[in-house]
C-alpha cells in the first residue's frame, strides 16, 4: 500500500512560504518606521534653518536700524513743510496701521559717481499690513509728490512699540515735543523699540541717536 506524504512547500532557501510572508511583513513594518522617522527629521531640519534664517534677518534688521540711527543729523528738509523736522516719530504702530512711525535725516550717503550728490537722505521706517518697510528718499528738499524707495525688511510683525529719550531724560511717547521752529531740529537721545511679531515673540532694544551737531 502506497503511502500518502505531504510535505509543506519550501523555498530554495529553505524557508516556507508563511516564513517568507512574516519576513516581508517585519520588513514592510520597520521600513514604515525608518521613512516616518527619516521624515520628521527632516522636518525638525527644515524647521531648525527656518528658525536660523528668521534671526539672521531679525538680526540684519536691527544692526541696519542701528547704524541708521547713529547716523542721524539735526538738518531738516525746507519743503514740503509738513515735513520739515529733522526727526519725527510716533509711539504705537499695529499691523492694521499704515504709514511711517520714524523719519528722520540720515547723514554718511554720499555717491562717488556725482561729484556735487549730497551727503545727507531721508529715510523712514513704515509697518504695513505686517511688513516692515526702510523707506530712502535720494536727497532733502524734494517735491512733495516724490516717492520714497521701499525695501522689505522682516514680515509677520503684530506691532512696533517706541518711545524717546529727551534730553532731561524722560521718556516721551511722540518726538519731537512740539512742532514749533526751535524744536524742528531736535533729536532725542535714545529711542526705545518694542517689536512683537506674530509668533508672540517681542523683542525690545534701546538705540543711540546720532551725535548733534
Amino acid at each position: 500500500m502506497t503511502s500518502l506524504i505531504i510535505t509543506k512547500s519550501r523555498t530554495q532557501s529553505g524557508m516556507t512560504l508563511l516564513e517568507v510572508l512574516v519576513a516581508l511583513v517585519i520588513f514592510t513594518i520597520i521600513a514604515a518606521a525608518g521613512y516616518s522617522g527619516l521624515q520628521q527629521g527632516i522636518g525638525v531640519q527644515n524647521q531648525l534653518q527656518q528658525e536660523q534664517l528668521f534671526w539672521r534677518k531679525l538680526d540684519a534688521v536691527v544692526m541696519l536700524l542701528e547704524q541708521d540711527l547713529e547716523q542721524v543729523k539735526q538738518i531738516s528738509p525746507r519743503v514740503p513743510l509738513w515735513d520739515n523736522v529733522a526727526f519725527k516719530g510716533y509711539g504705537n504702530h499695529t499691523e492694521e496701521a499704515f504709514g511711517e512711525f520714524i523719519k528722520f535725516t540720515r547723514g554718511g550717503h554720499q555717491s562717488f559717481l556725482v561729484s556735487n550728490a549730497s551727503p545727507f537722505q531721508r529715510m523712514a521706517y513704515r509697518l504695513q499690513d505686517g511688513t516692515l518697510y526702510r523707506v530712502t528718499w535720494p536727497g532733502l528738499n524734494l517735491p512733495e509728490h516724490e516717492t520714497g524707495s521701499e525695501a522689505v525688511l522682516i514680515e509677520n510683525v503684530e506691532g512696533i512699540q517706541l518711545r524717546y529719550l529727551a534730553e532731561n531724560r524722560r521718556w516721551v511717547d511722540n518726538w519731537p515735543l512740539r512742532f514749533t521752529q526751535e524744536d524742528s531740529l531736535s533729536v532725542p537721545a535714545a529711542m526705545e523699540m518694542t517689536m512683537t511679531l506674530s509668533n508672540n515673540l517681542s523683542i525690545k532694544r534701546v538705540f543711540y541717536v546720532g551725535h548733534q551737531d
